[in-house]
């Protein structure tokens, strides 16, 4: 059976790989000269490696890394234990956790000392209950924000700003108060069941160089094809399936089967009108992204000489890394590359780069006083195809399987219905899955491909049935400062 895949971005090359691998013939078309999407790389005139944002890994992307290691790109990760936040001034606070049982491990958090003891106390019942919860009740949580959540354990405002509000930056793309507490009850089960979950991952070496390549030598040699360059304009639609699609260029293309890899804001261009009589497709209309930009910045010098991934509090741009420090034999340059993820940033979208790389190099000189004297020898704002689905309250109900009303048509993307927060490894699982339903669908064929993260609990379940008792605690102890203070103020 012939398939037609529409866009060649991680969950569009993850599809083609694993229906090759069952025998069908596959065509995947990409708009771009380059394949990857979001997840992609290229060499800039000078021959420098030009990042598509600053991607990160973890070791609970299983599924991305199962992926990597399918097409033959193995030991491409190089991980790191310790996050960094810088304040003003260069003061730094590093945070690696403790090889202790979950969630003991967690007390390290004890040791960062940009907030008080306190407040890192009080965010103990929150990432508890998270961790806590069934995946039933986790459901309940999409109607609020993270940080109601948050507040609704007893975790204060300094705490978010000081320390959470970078995570979820960066994790969705959003502030606090508008990410759905389910997306980042998500994280926090998935990067604080252990010690071992908490490290972070950089490539080694540019993401076209490390897998693109290899996905589409591994596509093409077992007689699948890969065209960059062509864009779909339109997906035609008879009796409830797809008749054919219509590229910019050359003539009509068919397939028995259609994958649209395609982000939902292409896509809802693409279909005809009377395919949003499917609530199915109406339901897209719904959704949002939430952009992302990123800055990097190559100095004459030194600036920044760990060997791990730090942020900013306060600044313009939030996790950001010294990639001659991580991965040196991919950015070999004698002085520092800083890449920075610059999110929330919507406000930023319409400014000219100059004044966004102005409002970077600001805050980089307020944070990090040494590089004031350092010269930057050259400077890139990437703006391409950085943003992800939106993870806002109340809109997961209509994230999208991957099967569609229309019998021959199967969407894959980060947005879809994957059982992972937007980003790489819900991407890898919606093009899994695609096959999946497939081989069902088509050839009443059962297999299994996704992988399920398999993180120790520690002593997790014992705590799960202490919280009462905790929050008790918590709630006397909170009372009785209370009281003290009046008494001190001869309030009482």
């Amino acid at each position: 059976m012939r398939v037609l895949i529409m866009g060649g971005g991680l969950a569009g090359l993850s599809a083609a790989v694993y229906l090759v691998d069952h025998g069908f013939q596959v065509t995947l078309i990409e708009a771009e000269e380059i394949l990857g999407g979001r997840a992609s790389s290229w060499r800039d005139e000078d021959g420098d490696n030009i990042d598509n944002a600053l991607h990160v890994f973890f070791p609970h992307y299983i599924n991305v890394l199962d992926f990597f290691s399918h097409i033959g790109a193995r030991d491409v990760i190089r991980w790191t234990d310790t996050l960094t936040y810088f304040k003003e001034g260069g003061e730094a606070a590093h945070f690696r956790a403790w090889e202790l049982p979950a969630p003991l491990h967690g007390l390290s958090l004890f040791k960062f000392s940009h907030v008080g003891w306190w407040d890192l106390a009080r965010f103990g019942p929150a990432a508890m209950h998270a961790l806590s919860m069934s995946e039933k009740s986790l459901w309940g949580y999409d109607a609020i924000t993270v940080e109601d959540f948050l507040h609704r354990y007893g975790v204060s405002q300094r705490l978010i700003d000081n320390m959470l509000r970078a995570m979820v930056n960066g994790l969705t793309f959003l502030e606090p108060h508008e990410v759905s507490a389910r997306t980042m009850a998500y994280w926090i089960r998935n990067l604080t069941t252990t010690a071992e979950a908490v490290k972070v991952g950089f490539a080694k070496g540019g993401l076209g160089e490390i897998y693109v390549n290899k996905a589409v030598k591994y596509v093409t040699s077992r007689g699948g094809k890969i065209i960059t360059g062509k864009g779909v304009k339109s997906i035609n639609v008879e009796n409830d399936k797809v008749k054919n699609i219509s590229p910019h260029q050359g003539r009509n293309m068919r397939g028995d089967i259609y994958i649209s890899a395609l982000p939902f804001q292409a896509l809802r261009k693409l279909l005809p009108s009377r395919a949003f009589d499917y609530q199915y497709f109406a339901n897209l209309w719904r959704f949002e992204e939430a952009p992302s930009l990123s800055a990097q910045l190559w100095f004459d010098r030194k600036v920044l000489r760990l060997r791990n991934i730090s942020t900013g509090i306060g600044t313009v741009f939030n996790w950001f890394a010294d990639l001659t420090q991580i991965v040196p034999e991919a950015f070999p340059h004698k002085g520092s590359v800083l890449e920075m993820v610059i999110t929330p940033c919507k406000h930023l979208l319409s400014l000219p780069d100059e004044a966004i790389y102005a409002q970077v190099l600001r805050d980089l000189h307020r944070i990090l006083p040494g590089s004031k004297e350092a010269q930057v020898l050259k400077w890139k704002i990437v703006r391409e195809r950085q943003g992800v689905f939106a993870q806002k309250p109340n809109l997961d109900r209509y994230r999208p399987p991957q099967r569609t009303p229309l019998s021959n048509l199967y969407l894959v993307g980060d947005f879809t219905r994957a059982g992972h927060s937007a980003g790489m490894e819900g991407a890898v699982v919606s093009g899994k899955l695609a096959a999946m339903t497939i081989l069902k669908d088509k050839r009443g064929v059962m297999v299994d491909l996704v992988k399920k993260a398999d993180f120790g609990q520690g002593l997790i379940p014992l705590f799960k049935y202490g919280q009462p008792l905790m929050l008790m605690l918590l709630l006397s102890r909170t009372i009785k400062k209370k009281t003290w203070i009046k008494k001190a103020k001869g309030t009482y």
